[in-house]
């Protein structure tokens, strides 16, 4: 949902926090470098970190005063933490044996929360190292999927490695059954950040560090540490990497006293201790560009307020393939005005070869016949209330078609304009006119999000838990290969749940369909048609339900994919009805799932 606050100004404003603690220590005394703060399921906070060569566990009440409980670790540092679906809890660290071992991950397993105030944990794994022969540390989580405990479970972790034992750079790996582990370098995030540096002017010579990601306002991000020049902490500052657009920012942050260095991110969307929605965030800050009294760990939140979601503007799916396939984007565009150039819609997708679908409603101000106009580079199609307008499916420069339709005033009438570019520039535009209203790309206040569809819930991981990315999905056909699902989730290790009301037209028995690659599963009038939750390749599942015509069902279906390929698809047929993708005028969100805005 829409916020009163941007998620920079929440972080990079130390000064307009609602509570903030510079030099933070515990009730012992201990500094609490870089810790990890999550909710305490029992009430008030937990806060895993480390004191030199301790990693310590505190709770608190109000996010600024920390109880010392016990130590978790007397060998690790850099620790992060996590509570699981089973209340146990993950913690996974940077282990170090002080004798010239240098670092290793190392993840415990805790059953319940007494467990954990005890120390006790009952699963341990130190990892080998799998690309530096000399330190892998700084672990985030990014998903953990328990099936259905932590010795059938799928971890996906960020870390650093030192690459040629000289300098730290991104990785990411996955433990799985809290035995197989694997690891792979990130060089994507490191140019990532590196060519954010650069549009600062700076060069990254230093480390590429500490990570942690979260999700607000229906979007995930990573906030990252960069080091600009090697030895030198003073150089060390914050990126935040916005997973939806792509895109990756330099993030000032502003203190009291303007300190200008800033390491170990991490950041957590919690409850405040009044009660509201928070974005707590804690960063250390070194003391070579620490202002007086700032050194050492920081810890600040800010209260939000949630506004209602924007009704207005279309949903807009961006595929990275020319026939709606592969890695897709959704997004809310106020309207259709975009002159792409050579350049693309988002950082996520390349420049040419991709396709666009917008969909919602168009709403008539007066009663009378209305001529719509496409403008675009390459292909377009277009249809209004179900009947198509515009069909110039083919390559070409900047051409305009049009069609006439009769609306009556205070109406919304579905809308559905398909594009493609195939190379070059791409340019879309969708205009209007009537008697008595002048040729204009049809405006935002004339455009509404659309009332067809299924609500759709991305999450990371297996399990379909966490905070999730929701947007409305046309249809549920989606062949994305070897590509994303969602930019917010990636292209392996997530899940989709899709939910809302699907209307036939015959009272008859209708057979459903499920395409995928991986598991599956089907409910229609909570009715388990289909329950195929494995791993494997393209396949084909069905099932049977009497329906009768026009009455709205519910509808549920739920997916994940592992590895490898992506594909989910949901067809039906009757004795009336030819085997076809359910169609999105069959289908009913049930609430409007947030859509994030363009940026």
């Amino acid at each position: 949902m829409p916020t009163n606050l941007s998620i920079q100004t929440l972080i990079g404003d130390v000064v307009g926090a609602t509570g903030h603690q510079y030099a933070l220590k515990d009730s012992a005394g201990n500094n609490m470098d870089t810790i990890k703060i999550i909710a305490n399921p029992a009430g008030g906070y937990l806060g895993v970190y480390h004191t030199g060569d301790n990693v310590n566990l505190a709770t608190s009440t109000d996010l600024l005063t920390w109880v010392f409980r016990r130590t978790l670790d007397p060998q690790a540092t850099q620790p992060t933490i996590c509570v699981l679906p089973t209340g146990g809890f993950l913690t996974a660290v940077e282990y170090n044996t002080q004798a010239g071992s240098g670092g290793l991950l190392r993840l415990r397993h805790y059953r319940n929360l007494s467990a954990l105030l005890a120390g006790s944990f009952e699963r341990e794994r130190t990892l080998p190292r799998k690309l530096s022969a000399c330190n892998e540390g700084t672990p985030n989580l990014y998903s953990v999927s328990l099936m259905p405990d932590i010795d059938h479970s799928i971890i996906d972790l960020g870390l650093h490695y030192q690459r040629n034992c000289d300098l730290d750079r991104q990785a990411r790996g996955t433990l799985t059954n809290f035995s197989a582990w694997s690891a792979a370098v990130d060089t994507g995030a490191d140019v990532m950040l590196e060519a954010a540096a650069a549009e600062q002017g700076r060069v990254v010579n230093g480390n590429i560090g500490d990570r942690d990601t979260f999700v607000f306002d229906n979007v995930r991000y990573t906030m990252h540490e960069v080091q600009y020049v090697k030895g030198d902490f003073g150089s060390w500052r914050i990126y935040l990497h916005n997973w939806q657009t792509g895109v990756v920012s330099y993030l000032p942050i502003t203190t009291h006293g303007g300190s200008t260095a800033f390491a170990n991110p991490t950041i957590s969307n919690l409850t405040s201790p009044s009660g509201k929605p928070a974005i707590v965030t804690t960063l250390f800050v070194p003391s070579e560009g620490a202002a007086p009294g700032e050194a050492g760990q920081l810890v600040y939140y800010r209260e939000y307020v949630t506004l209602p979601k924007p009704v207005t503007g279309l949903v807009a799916t961006y595929f990275d393939n020319l026939n709606f396939t592969g890695s897709t984007l959704a997004r809310s565009d106020p309207r259709i005005d975009f002159d792409f150039g050579r350049g693309s819609p988002s950082a996520n997708l390349g420049n040419d070869q991709f396709a666009v679908r917008w969909s919602g409603q168009v709403l008539a101000d007066r009663t009378e016949l209305y001529t719509f106009y496409t403008q675009t580079d390459d292909g377009v199609r277009l249809w209004v209330n179900g009947v198509q307008l515009v069909n110039d499916w083919t390559d070409h420069g900047i051409v305009e078609n049009r069609g006439t339709i009769a609306l009556v005033a205070g109406r919304k009438y579905d809308l559905l304009m398909e594009y493609y570019d195939n190379g070059g520039g791409a340019y879309a535009r969708l205009l209007w006119s009537s008697p008595n209203t002048a040729k204009s790309v049809i405006p935002a206040d004339h455009l509404f999000q659309p009332v067809k569809g299924l609500n759709a819930s991305y999450f990371p991981g297996l399990t379909l838990a966490g905070p999730a990315h929701t947007r409305t999905d046309a249809t549920a056909n989606f062949n994305w290969g070897n590509g994303f699902g969602d930019p917010n989730v990636g292209s392996d290790l997530f899940s989709v749940r899709w939910t809302g009301r699907i209307t036939p037209a015959f009272s008859e028995t209708y057979r459903f369909y499920v395409n995928t690659d991986d598991g599956v599963r089907l409910w229609v009038n909570n009715v388990l048609l289909v329950d195929n939750w494995t791993d494997h390749g393209p396949t084909e599942n069905s099932g049977t339900i009497a329906l009768t015509a026009g009455v709205r069902y519910d509808i549920r279906l739920e997916y994940y994919e592992k590895s490898g390929s992506g594909l989910l698809q949901l067809l039906w047929s009757s004795p009336s009805v030819a085997k076809q993708i359910v169609p999105r005028e069959r289908l009913t969100p049930t609430t409007a799932a947030g859509i994030p805005p363009v940026v």
